[in-house]
Protein backbone atom coordinates (compact mmCIF):
# COMPACT_ATOMS: atom_id res chain seq x y z
CA UNK A 1 0.00 0.00 0.00
CA UNK A 2 1.86 3.73 -0.85
CA UNK A 3 2.21 6.03 1.67
CA UNK A 4 2.77 9.63 1.22
CA UNK A 5 5.83 10.99 2.35
CA UNK A 6 5.71 14.12 4.95
CA UNK A 7 5.97 17.61 3.70
CA UNK A 8 9.62 18.87 2.92
CA UNK A 9 11.20 21.07 5.18
CA UNK A 10 15.12 22.74 3.97
CA UNK A 11 17.83 23.12 5.84
CA UNK A 12 20.86 25.64 5.77
CA UNK A 13 24.53 24.44 6.45
CA UNK A 14 24.21 24.47 10.03
CA UNK A 15 21.52 22.03 10.30
CA UNK A 16 19.27 24.88 10.98
CA UNK A 17 15.60 24.49 9.36
CA UNK A 18 15.11 28.04 7.12
CA UNK A 19 11.08 28.79 7.01
CA UNK A 20 10.19 30.79 4.15
CA UNK A 21 13.78 33.19 3.54
CA UNK A 22 17.05 32.06 3.42
CA UNK A 23 19.83 34.44 5.03
CA UNK A 24 21.08 37.08 4.35
CA UNK A 25 23.91 35.73 2.66
CA UNK A 26 27.49 37.80 1.36
CA UNK A 27 27.24 38.13 -2.22
CA UNK A 28 30.26 36.29 -3.42
CA UNK A 29 29.92 32.76 -1.29
CA UNK A 30 28.74 29.85 -1.67
CA UNK A 31 25.70 28.50 0.25
CA UNK A 32 24.09 25.01 0.49
CA UNK A 33 20.42 24.12 1.27
CA UNK A 34 19.41 20.84 1.98
CA UNK A 35 15.74 19.30 1.29
CA UNK A 36 14.71 16.79 3.66
CA UNK A 37 11.69 14.25 3.67
CA UNK A 38 10.88 11.58 5.87
CA UNK A 39 8.62 9.04 4.97
CA UNK A 40 6.86 7.98 1.73
CA UNK A 41 6.25 4.27 0.48
CA UNK A 42 7.72 3.96 -2.41
CA UNK A 43 10.08 6.56 -1.47
CA UNK A 44 9.96 9.84 -2.86
CA UNK A 45 11.26 11.34 -5.52
CA UNK A 46 12.63 15.06 -4.74
CA UNK A 47 13.55 17.76 -6.82
CA UNK A 48 14.62 21.57 -6.82
CA UNK A 49 13.19 24.34 -9.11
CA UNK A 50 13.89 27.75 -9.78
CA UNK A 51 10.38 29.32 -11.58
CA UNK A 52 9.02 26.29 -13.68
CA UNK A 53 12.74 24.56 -14.22
CA UNK A 54 13.94 21.74 -12.89
CA UNK A 55 17.53 21.92 -11.79
CA UNK A 56 18.39 18.97 -9.40
CA UNK A 57 16.70 15.51 -9.17
CA UNK A 58 17.29 12.80 -6.81
CA UNK A 59 15.49 9.23 -7.29
CA UNK A 60 14.53 7.61 -4.44
CA UNK A 61 17.59 5.97 -2.61
CA UNK A 62 16.88 3.45 0.25
CA UNK A 63 19.59 3.56 3.22
CA UNK A 64 16.62 2.47 5.33
CA UNK A 65 16.59 5.51 7.45
CA UNK A 66 13.09 6.56 5.77
CA UNK A 67 14.93 9.95 4.99
CA UNK A 68 14.96 11.12 1.53
CA UNK A 69 17.25 14.54 1.29
CA UNK A 70 18.54 16.61 -2.02
CA UNK A 71 20.95 19.22 -1.57
CA UNK A 72 21.02 22.53 -3.51
CA UNK A 73 24.90 24.30 -3.81
CA UNK A 74 25.37 27.79 -4.95
CA UNK A 75 29.08 27.72 -5.59
CA UNK A 76 29.22 32.06 -5.93
CA UNK A 77 26.28 33.92 -5.22
CA UNK A 78 25.45 37.03 -6.94
CA UNK A 79 22.75 39.82 -7.28
CA UNK A 80 21.09 37.59 -9.93
CA UNK A 81 20.14 35.17 -7.03
CA UNK A 82 18.73 38.21 -5.01
CA UNK A 83 14.94 37.02 -3.64
CA UNK A 84 15.14 34.18 -6.33
CA UNK A 85 12.46 31.79 -5.01
CA UNK A 86 13.34 28.16 -4.96
CA UNK A 87 10.74 25.10 -4.41
CA UNK A 88 11.98 21.65 -3.22
CA UNK A 89 9.07 19.01 -4.29
CA UNK A 90 8.67 15.42 -3.31
CA UNK A 91 6.03 13.40 -5.02
CA UNK A 92 6.23 9.60 -5.50
CA UNK A 93 2.64 8.98 -6.85
CA UNK A 94 1.23 10.15 -10.16
CA UNK A 95 -2.36 10.49 -8.21
CA UNK A 96 -1.87 13.71 -5.85
CA UNK A 97 0.56 17.01 -6.60
CA UNK A 98 3.87 16.73 -5.63
CA UNK A 99 4.33 18.20 -1.51
CA UNK A 100 6.16 21.22 -2.15
CA UNK A 101 7.94 24.01 0.29
CA UNK A 102 9.82 27.11 -0.98
CA UNK A 103 12.45 29.39 0.22
CA UNK A 104 13.50 33.15 -1.10
CA UNK A 105 17.29 34.03 -0.76
CA UNK A 106 18.28 37.00 0.79
CA UNK A 107 21.30 39.06 0.40
CA UNK A 108 23.08 41.51 2.15
CA UNK A 109 22.53 45.04 0.14
CA UNK A 110 25.46 46.57 -1.83
CA UNK A 111 27.59 48.52 -0.02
Amino acid sequence: MSELPEKPKIFDELDKEVVGVAGPYVEDRSLKLTCVVSGGNPLPRLRWWRDDRVIETQMPIDDGSGISSLALRIMKLSRDYFEAVYTCTADNTLLVPPLRVNVQIQLYPDK
